[in-house]
C-alpha cells in the first residue's frame, strides 16, 4: 500500500508501519493517525513516544498492554526502528541477536493486540525479508510504502496530491514547473502546492501562470535575484529582496531553505565542471533549461568554488543558529550580509 492510498483508507488498527526513504510521506501518515487518536497532540496522555535506542521491547508492549488511567485510546511510537529490529541498510535482516528477539515478541503481540492501544512504528527498510513479520503486519493492520518518488514521477505525484488533498485540478505543465522549482523535498513543493490552492481561491483550475506568479514571489526566481545581489556584493538590494519575501508571506525557513538549495546546486556544478564535465551535461544532470540555465551558468562563473564552500559553511550556521533560539528574521538578515562580502 502506497502512502497516498493509506490516506484515503485509512481507518483505526492496533498496528501500522510506514518504512522508505521519504520522510514527508512517513510524516503525513503519522500525522494522520495522531490527529485521530491523539487531538490534543503532545499534551495527550494516551501518547508515548519512545526512543528505539533507549528503550527494550518489554517496555514497549507493556505499555502496550496497559490501559490509560484516563480513559481514551493510547498510541504508542516506534520512530526510525531499523536498529531496533535489527534492519540495516545493504546488509538485509540481521537473524541474530536483539533484533531478531524484537522482532519475534512484536509478531507474538500481533497475534493477539491490545484493545484500545495502537503501535505505530517507521523506519527507513522494507520488511520483506522477514516476510512473516511483514504478513502479521499486514495482517493486524497497516503496511505503508513510503518511497520518494524517481524526478520524473513527482509532476504526476503533484496532480494527485493537488486533487485528492487541496480540491484543485492542476495542468499537466503546470504540475512539471511546480516539481521542478517549488522546492528540493516533497515538503517543500507541498508547501507552496497548499499556497497555490489559497492563491487561486474559489478557482478549480491551477494554471502554469499561477505558478509562475507564486514561484515568482515565493521560489527560484528571487533566489535568482539574491544569489545574484550576493555574487556583486550589494547586501542592500539583497536585504530589501528578503524583506519583500516577507511581506508576500514567506517565512524565513522556507527563504533559507532555498538559498541553501541554489548553493549546493551551484557548488555540485562547480564540482562537475572541474571534473571536466561538459556544461550542456551539467545543464542536463542540474535539470536546467532555456533562461533558467542562461541565468544559472551566468551565476556561477561569478563564484569561485572558494566562495560557494564558504557560503555552504555559512547556510549551514545559519541553520543551526534558526533551531538554537536566535530568532529567524535576524538569523537570515546576518546571513544575507555574510553572503555579499
Amino acid at each position: 500500500m502506497t502512502s497516498d492510498e493509506f490516506l484515503r483508507a485509512y481507518k483505526r488498527a492496533p498496528v501500522y508501519v510506514f518504512y522508505g526513504n521519504e520522510e514527508f510521506f512517513k510524516n503525513q501518515g503519522v500525522k494522520r493517525i495522531k490527529d485521530d487518536l491523539c487531538p490534543e497532540g503532545a499534551d495527550s496522555f494516551g501518547l508515548v513516544d519512545f526512543d528505539p535506542d533507549d528503550v527494550e521491547m518489554s517496555t514497549v508492549l507493556d505499555e502496550l498492554r496497559t490501559q490509560s488511567l484516563f480513559g481514551g485510546d493510547r498510541l504508542v511510537l516506534l520512530k526510525g526502528a531499523d536498529k531496533f529490529f535489527g534492519f540495516s541498510r545493504g546488509a538485509g535482516v540481521d537473524d541474530t541477536g536483539q533484533g531478531r528477539k524484537n522482532r519475534e515478541l512484536l509478531e507474538g503481540y500481533l497475534s493477539h493486540p491490545s484493545a484500545g492501544s495502537t503501535l505505530l512504528i517507521t523506519t527507513n527498510g522494507a520488511w520483506g525479508s522477514y516476510k512473516k513479520l511483514a504478513q502479521a503486519v499486514n495482517g493486524a493492520g497497516f503496511y505503508v510504502e513510503c518511497k520518494r518518488p524517481w524526478d520524473n514521477q513527482i509532476p504526476q505525484w503533484v496532480i494527485r496530491r493537488s486533487q485528492d488533498f487541496y480540491g484543485k485540478q492542476i495542468a499537466p505543465r503546470a504540475a512539471a514547473e511546480l516539481a521542478e522549482f517549488g522546492g528540493e523535498t516533497l515538503q517543500q513543493v507541498d508547501i507552496q502546492l497548499e499556497q497555490l490552492a489559497t492563491y487561486v481561491g474559489r478557482r478549480n483550475q491551477i494554471t502554469e501562470q499561477d505558478v509562475n506568479s507564486l514561484i515568482g514571489h515565493h521560489g527560484h526566481h528571487t533566489i535568482f535575484k539574491l544569489t545574484e545581489a550576493a555574487a556583486s556584493k550589494r547586501p542592500g538590494h539583497a536585504l530589501a529582496l528578503f524583506k519583500e519575501q516577507l511581506q508576500n508571506g514567506t517565512h524565513e525557513g522556507q527563504v533559507l531553505a532555498l538559498l541553501a538549495w541554489q548553493f549546493r546546486r551551484l557548488w555540485n556544478a562547480k564540482k562537475l565542471l572541474g571534473a571536466g564535465i561538459a556544461p550542456n551535461e551539467v545543464q542536463s544532470q542540474l535539470k536546467l533549461r532555456g533562461q533558467n540555465a542562461t541565468l544559472f551558468m551566468g551565476q556561477l562563473r561569478q563564484f569561485t568554488e572558494q566562495d560557494l564552500r564558504r557560503n555552504h559553511r555559512l547556510l549551514l550556521d545559519a541553520d543551526i543558529a534558526t533551531k538554537s533560539g536566535t530568532d529567524p528574521e535576524m538569523a537570515v538578515e546576518q546571513l544575507i550580509i555574510k553572503l555579499c562580502r
